[in-house]
């Protein structure tokens, strides 16, 4: 078991008690926890309905739009626990995502208060103590915003607080979720407890779709100054456009010849909301006009080529990294079924262990 990285000076006789409690309670939980338990899709939900005075402070949130997969319309998403220090974006990504209304617009990319942050941070990481979760940050912003909006010492805060024993005495860690590339990320001598997962895409969309994000190079580059520093590192393809399958493998061939080997890949398909679908037709996209088919998560390519965009990367994945978990994102119990993935056991991008999307 890893001791903090720092030092602490007890003033009173009882802080040392409860220092030593902690270490307890960690050796406890770190014989007893495993990654390789099943969970259904709800049981976050149910500790974060657990969490009174912390949700208050809209710093941490739950997602979830999912009951388990029953039907094939059904769509699986496990439950995770969002970190939302900041709301925006800094890029302008031609395929209008849910944060499309704040495209690099200085007056939306916005960081709430940072006493809250912290305080409603440090408190959710005590409280929630019967099992180790994963908070993503970069789900309401690109985790690296904060870096761009110049407020490097409060991302480091961030991180510290993850990596602090005395108050995140669990174990949980912190997922940052990027398509972006900044040095002032990469200052700490080590990262326990986070999580690297980097957004990737065919080269050709980066340039001509993605518009002010960073090269697909550079996000590689994130990969490698993770397996430097020790940490896990995930990867997420997605949006997948159709078409450009050839690409997506290319880019597992390169993951495997820069000699990376991600903990998990998650996939996922161009998906649009109604107004999204509206707005991409109305500016003559035209990449929308195979996007045929309604799903309970928006307009996209009809299931046939769905199905063959996964199964063409995930033959990719599985001949390069075995020993990889792959997970497909916001897709309906049909398409699951028609992989060569088990959706009783899967895990995610978002997800600290194993989730059955099957299962409430």
């Amino acid at each position: 078991m890893l001791l903090p990285s720092h030092t602490f000076t007890f003033t009173h006789p009882s802080n040392f008690v409860l220092y030593i409690t902690a270490i307890v309670l960690q050796s406890v939980i770190d014989m007893v926890e495993t990654d390789n338990k099943v969970r259904g899709v709800g049981e976050l939900e149910k500790i974060y309905n657990e969490l009174k005075g912390v949700k208050s402070n809209n710093t941490v949130d739950i997602f979830k739009h999912s009951n388990g997969m029953k039907n094939d319309t059904d769509i699986g998403c496990c439950s995770f626990f969002e970190f939302k220090p900041a709301f925006g974006c800094a890029f302008k990504c031609q395929y209008p995502c849910y944060l499309a209304p704040f495209w690099n617009k200085p007056v939306w990319n916005t960081v709430k208060d940072e006493k809250k942050i912290l305080k409603g941070l440090q408190r959710t990481l005590f409280m929630i103590n019967e099992r180790k979760v994963l908070f993503n940050m970069g789900e309401q912003a690109d985790a690296l915003l904060l870096l761009r909006l110049g407020r490097s010492n409060l991302f480091h805060k961030i991180i510290d607080m993850f990596q602090n024993r005395s108050i995140n005495i669990t174990g949980h860690k912190l997922l940052l979720l990027t398509k972006d590339f900044d040095d002032m990320m990469w200052l700490r001598p080590s990262y326990e407890n986070v999580v690297m997962s980097v957004s990737l895409n065919a080269r050709d969309i980066v340039s001509k779709v993605e518009l002010g994000a960073t090269s697909l190079s550079a996000r590689l580059l994130n990969l490698l100054r993770a397996k430097s520093k020790g940490m896990e590192y995930r990867v997420r393809i997605d949006p997948m456009f159709y078409g450009y399958q050839d690409d997506y493998v290319s880019i597992v061939e390169e993951i495997a010849e820069l000699d990376l080997e991600p903990a998990v890949f998650t996939l996922g398909s161009l998906r649009l909301k109604d107004w999204g679908y509206r707005k991409a037709k109305s500016e003559g996209k035209p990449w929308i006009k195979d996007m045929t088919e309604q799903t309970q998560w928006g307009r996209r390519y009809p299931e046939h080529k769905r199905v063959e965009m996964y199964n063409t990367v995930i033959d990719a994945i599985q001949e390069n990294f075995p020993d990889s978990d792959i997970a497909i994102c916001k897709e309906t119990y049909s398409v699951w079924k028609q992989t060569k993935l088990d959706p009783t056991r899967v895990r995610c991008n978002c997800n600290y262990g194993y989730v059955d999307m099957t299962r409430d």
